[in-house]
């Protein structure tokens, strides 16, 4: 007969073992820095209304009203 060359039951459950353990690790870290860059990118557009609203304010002397800010978005 000719070499088996297949992996035994133990190496497949291993190599599953320690992949899912990476996985349990870095994940997290992942996810983690999602939600940082959700938070930069939050911030980032407050400055941008803040910009928007003092640049309005400088050309025409006022600030939009509430209905004028809710019609330009």
């Amino acid at each position: 007969m000719g070499e088996n060359r297949g992996f035994t039951l133990l190496e497949i459950i291993v190599v599953v073992f320690i992949l899912s353990l990476l996985a349990a690790i870095v994940a997290p870290r992942i996810i983690g820095r999602t939600d940082d860059a959700r938070i930069a990118e939050a911030k980032v557009q407050i400055k941008n209304f803040e910009t928007a609203l003092k640049l309005f304010k400088l050309d025409n002397a006022f600030y939009p009203s509430t209905e004028q800010g809710l019609a330009a978005l």
